[in-house]
């Protein structure tokens, strides 16, 4: 299958060839004034939610930035902006994506453009009549599915108003008529973050992402920033090897990485974008403390803006930002982070 970063379309591949090469020799080099535009992108179509889970901002009722949903003349213009640079979309945030009227022409419109569309939900659309076909004509590549449970009462600990069994039924369902329509997309995922409740439930949501035909992401629960929020860790599993965190001095502490020094290249390759136009470094901004612009001005002025060109800086720096310190992206190749179980002879795209 073809790679993420290609296109049918002969000028845009090029493009698209040329743009990474920059974004990785200016990574390589420190360079703050990136050639370019992203090619990675997050977007943020609402950061409304119809569930409360405890350890999400938004359903913690804690996030401090206004609720809205993106309007698709703006999506259009950022698209628009980035075609030929553009390789993967992913099309969620701080809030439940298929709660946007138009989500699905969002997909569409990614797809026409052929950008590699991605999609984190909690199973919302599987309670929307037709979201099986729905879901197959809008061309998404890859949907995944949290379900943080086997049975109803484990689920709905941390999902809280949410229903399992019609989760089940529409991957199913979406499942059936993928084969009928003799169709791979989109590729469905079931995520499974492992928490103190759950984790005696790993083996038997095993047994059901085998029984559905799908792959199974087993994720460590994040705790945002663990020095706040008493009673965050009772969250977490019994099991050590489960957890991203070591015990350190009465609290706690990502666990180590490879003891190599870890920069990340998010600000060289990527952004996020509220679904006000805020422009953010990565997705653990989750309030926009870091604000670098807004997409309505532009996103090539955000791109190698004064603030984008600061945060590069300080990234590669002795003292990078606070954000950094809570991040786990040094952790992403390791199992203290999490890791996919596939099917045999499973395609990544």
């Amino acid at each position: 299958m073809r790679p993420i970063w290609q296109a049918h379309d002969k000028r845009r591949r090029l493009r698209r060839v040329l743009n990474r090469a920059g974004l990785q020799i200016s990574y390589r080099l420190g360079w703050q004034r990136v050639p370019g535009r992203p090619r990675i992108l997050m977007i943020e179509p609402t950061n409304e939610c119809n569930l409360h889970c405890p350890l999400c901002p938004t359903g913690a009722g804690t996030l401090r930035r206004p609720k809205g949903y993106m309007t698709f003349e703006l999506y259009e213009r950022i698209l628009a902006e980035l075609d030929g640079a553009l390789e993967r979309l992913m099309l969620y945030n701080y809030g439940e994506p298929f709660l946007h009227p138009r989500i699905f022409d969002m997909i569409a419109l990614a797809r026409r453009a052929e950008i590699h569309t991605r999609i984190s939900t909690n199973g919302l659309v599987f309670l929307r009549v037709g979201h099986a076909d729905d879901l197959i004509a809008s061309g998404l590549n890859h949907l995944r599915v949290s379900l943080d449970g086997a049975t109803q009462g484990t689920y709905a600990t941390y999902r809280v108003g949410g229903q399992l069994a019609p989760i089940l039924e529409g991957v199913r369902l979406l499942q059936q008529r993928k084969r009928e329509l003799g169709r791979t997309r989109p590729v469905v995922e079931l995520q499974f973050i492992v928490m103190g409740h759950n984790e005696h439930e790993l083996p038997a949501v095993r047994r059901l992402a085998k029984d559905v035909g799908t792959p199974l992401r087993i994720k460590t629960v994040g705790l945002g920033d663990v020095s706040r929020g008493p009673g965050r860790q009772e969250w977490l599993p019994r099991d050590a090897s489960l957890r991203r965190y070591r015990e350190c001095e009465g609290g706690l502490k990502l666990a180590e990485g490879n003891g190599v020094r870890f920069v990340c290249d998010q600000p060289w390759h990527r952004m996020v974008v509220n679904w006000d136009g805020q422009v953010t470094p990565c997705c653990y901004d989750r309030h926009g403390d870091y604000a670098l612009g807004n997409a309505n001005d532009g996103l090539a002025t955000v791109w190698n803006g004064e603030r984008l060109r600061a945060f590069r800086r300080a990234v590669r720096s002795s003292s990078p930002p606070a954000l950094c310190e809570r991040c786990a992206a040094r952790l992403w190749n390791s199992p203290k982070m999490g890791w996919v179980e596939r099917p045999p002879g499973f395609s990544v795209y």
